[in-house]
């Protein structure tokens, strides 16, 4: 499902008296998710440009942006209502654990720096999951 597809569906299902930005709060997720993914691989590959704590902090982003999604709030200047729509609140639900499989595969791996390059192997699980955890976002 595309962002302005599950913007205007999370728009739709939203609380009267809310002004929702859920098209921000989704670009925001992508964003985050991308980042995440990119840094987790480059300090895997020995680029600590963005260490370890940098990247806790995007997945801190993230659970707390899903975490709006499903309650309703204001994260960062965006408010937007609680999901009431069940199909959307179920995927959002569905991209907090992928989110959350991503935050322990990164962190399960993140210690193999010092043993050396990270594995093709990992590589291919963790894009897969990206791509997977990315195409529920959109």
């Amino acid at each position: 499902m595309g962002v302005v597809a599950l913007a205007s569906l999370f728009f739709l299902s939203h609380d009267p008296g809310t002004r929702p930005s859920p098209t921000r709060l989704a670009i925001r997720i992508n964003h985050n998710l991308a980042s995440a993914h990119n840094w987790t691989l480059d300090y895997l590959a020995g680029d600590t440009s963005h260490d370890h704590q940098t990247i806790t902090s995007v997945y801190d982003r993230l659970d707390v942006y899903v975490t709006v999604a499903l309650a309703g709030g204001e994260v960062e200047g965006i408010t937007v209502s609680r999901l009431g729509s069940p199909p959307l609140r179920e995927k959002m639900e569905e991209i907090g654990h992928l989110i959350g499989q991503m935050r322990t595969m990164t962190f399960d791996n993140l210690d193999q720096v010092a043993d050396g390059p990270t594995t093709t192997e990992f590589e291919s699980r963790f894009d897969a999951l990206y791509i997977e955890t990315k195409d529920n976002s959109r």
